[in-house]
């Protein structure tokens, strides 16, 4: 695939939609020589011709630039700008939105991370980066593709771009071969204010080296994280890409608007009130059937592939049938057959497809990352049999002044909808469905939440554990079958399977499947964390940072898991033990670094390991947890570790 550099990145080739989702890290002090951060050396003089500007000129001036993506009016789309003269309270509310800053010019009001003369060594590879001005500059490892002199080992190039503003945030650089951009090798984590590896955010096998991703912004990241963008290939790793928007704007969700500006600015004129025309293309998604305004949002928000070869992902309008330009993907023999019709070079060789939809599906086609949510969506009961649709729960503007911007925009969802069952009582009765001779919990407890059993934490992203958008119930047969935790246990963490599949039993009157002498006398989150494959360890590690899980199950027991966690061989799950971690009473200030050599890993979980011994323990003995007289069974502890399941994941987000 032209612009593709990396082999890596086979399913973003194929898949819509599946760009980089909000990516970043974070670096301190702390870290060791495997990725050091030192004070470079002072910024290079202004160059010829430039100088200090404030952010609105300098996003004048890389859009002024002929290597730099070209934001322009085409296909009927007029940028949201066009929008804020007659709807200024829904285009504020959009601004406070990470829709709006999926994407944005690399000025001083959008870059987060640190350019503040910095040097980061990974891998004994090195990076500089370095403000001039009000333009960011990295220096980065040379690499063959766009025909530089090899014999410079670094090649130094402007930030023009930026992905991610709510948990991560990365760039993406001007090459200067036409206006393709490559990708800055390490990303801003927001929250802990570090730099990392940009491999290092996702569930992907060990591998060595920095990846540059030349051409991936433009041939696939336009595609979800800009409006109307057209990727424009020229030629391998050339393209001369154009957006209507830079972000997700206006017109993604209402449609073009060009002819509803005209027409509405020509009533201005005269003088004459709003009102809409006969052929107004621009719509507003809460009119639509609940299928027609969730498919919008599928038009990013899915595992999907062009409905026919070459047919362009831009051709969707919204308020239009998805399927007429897209194929809804699905773990089946029809999507597999599109696939090898839509794009035969990604599915070519033994294996190709059963690696791809390992990575997309749990095996009974559930989605395993998030980003995808319309995939469970349309297969939910509450969507097909209902009229459950995306903006049943969320709100794409704020309508509410209870809350902070920040706080709506977090997950968009509707006010009072966060910690409350007010949507799944809006169809079924509060009678039946709410009350403890259903949910066999406190009313008051997380267990009455209708989510929590029916949309558990089972897709990764962004180094974490998010719901899952398939409404079902819980299952311990389908927990068997695929591997996917099941709701219960991803609460009570210290608890067996058999415990589950009895409890399930009594009260749904589930048949008990067979089950193995481990699941029926060892917790799931022992076996989860110890035995289980990378999915399993990095969604069993998120949980046990997770607060309703602490109250279920108890968290004075899980150090020892965590600290074996930090030790693993996928980085992402060795950060996301370390945020576990220190939520455990006495680490909240524990540190190490999640890229330190495997030596210094190990030191550090035998000095978590001995620092949660000494802690004061309200049991004696638990089987269960492998904890006897207040230390771990290293007999069985050993023996499930030997037995782990070493299937390789690389996950796309």
């Amino acid at each position: 695939m032209a612009g593709e550099s990396n082999k890596t990145v086979w399913i973003v080739a194929v898949v819509i939609g599946i760009g980089c989702a909000v990516i970043g890290l974070t670096h301190t002090q702390s870290d060791p020589p495997v990725l050091t951060h030192a004070a470079a050396p002072p910024s290079q003089p202004l160059l010829p011709g430039r100088t200090n500007q404030s952010p609105s000129r300098a996003a004048a001036a890389l859009t002024s630039r002929d290597d730099v993506p070209r934001k322009v009016e085409d296909d009927s789309y007029v940028g949201a700008n066009s929008c804020v003269e007659c709807h200024r309270a829904n285009h504020d509310t959009w601004s406070s939105s990470y829709h709006r800053t999926m994407t944005q010019l690399a000025t001083p009001d959008s870059v987060l991370g640190d350019f503040n003369d910095v040097e980061i060594t990974s891998e004994g590879n090195r990076v500089r980066l370095w403000r001039q001005g009000d333009e960011f500059w990295a220096e980065i490892p040379n690499f063959p593709e766009l025909g530089r002199d090899p014999g410079q080992p670094y090649v130094k190039l402007q930030v023009a771009l930026t992905t991610g503003s709510h948990h991560n945030q990365m760039y993406w650089l001007a090459t200067g071969k036409s206006r393709t951009l490559c990708m800055l090798p390490i990303a801003h984590r927001v929250k802990e204010n570090r730099w990392v590896p940009f491999k290092s955010m996702f569930l992907t096998a060990p591998s060595p080296g920095f990846e540059h991703q030349i051409g991936r912004w433009n041939n696939r990241c336009t595609q979800c994280h800009t409006t109307n963008g057209k990727p424009n290939p020229l030629s391998d790793y050339a393209f001369d890409t154009t957006v209507g928007d830079f972000g997700i704007s206006c017109e993604a969700c209402h449609g073009p608007a060009k002819e509803h500006v005209e027409f509405q600015r020509g009533r201005k004129v005269k003088r004459l009130p709003p009102m809409k025309s006969e052929d107004d293309q621009v719509l507003n998604p809460a009119d639509l059937t609940h299928v027609r305004s969730s498919e919008i949002c599928a038009r990013c928000h899915s595992y999907s592939l062009p409905a026919k070869p070459g047919l362009p992902a831009t051709d969707f309008r919204p308020g239009h049938e998805f399927a007429k330009t897209h194929h809804l993907w699905r773990n089946t023999k029809e999507s597999i057959a599109h696939m090898r019709l839509v794009a035969p070079k990604e599915t070519e060789g033994d294996g190709s497809i059963e690696r791809i939809l390992n990575d997309l599906f749990w095996p009974d086609g559930e989605s395993r990352t998030t980003g995808r949510e319309f995939n469970g969506l349309s297969e939910s009961a509450c969507f097909t049999k209902g009229t459950l649709s995306c903006i049943s729960c969320h709100q794409l503007h704020q309508r509410d002044t209870e809350r902070e911007p920040e706080e709506w925009a977090d997950d968009q969802l509707k006010f009072g909808y966060r910690n409350s069952n007010t949507v799944c009582l809006k169809c079924h009765d509060a009678e039946d469905y709410e009350q403890t001779r259903h949910t066999h919990h406190a009313a008051s407890s997380t267990g009455s939440l209708c989510y929590n059993c029916h949309m558990p934490h089972t897709t990764y992203g962004l180094l974490g554990a998010i719901r899952a958008h398939k409404i079902t119930s819980p299952s311990v047969k389908v927990n068997l079958e695929t591997k996917r935790p099941n709701a219960c246990n991803l609460c009570h963490l210290d608890k067996t399977l058999q415990w589950t599949a009895m409890k399930l039993n009594e009260w749904y009157e589930h048949p008990v499947p067979a089950i193995d002498e481990d699941d029926r006398n060892i917790a799931t989150g022992v076996l989860w964390s110890l035995r289980g494959d990378a999915l399993q360890r990095a969604l069993t590690a998120w949980s046990m940072g997770w607060k309703p899980a602490h109250k279920a199950a108890g968290d004075e027991w899980m150090s020892p898991y965590l600290a074996e966690l930090m030790t693993d061989n996928y980085d992402a799950i060795r950060q996301i033990a370390r945020a576990s971690l220190k939520k455990m009473k006495g680490f909240k200030d524990f540190r190490s670094p999640f890229l330190a050599p495997l030596a210094v890993q190990k030191r550090d979980a035998q000095t978590v390991v001995q620092a949660w011994l000494k802690q004061p323990k309200d049991f004696s003995t638990e089987s269960r947890l492998l904890i006897e007289d207040g230390r771990v069974n290293l007999t069985v502890y050993k023996r499930l570790l030997e037995a782990r399941d070493h299937t390789v994941f690389n996950l796309p987000e």
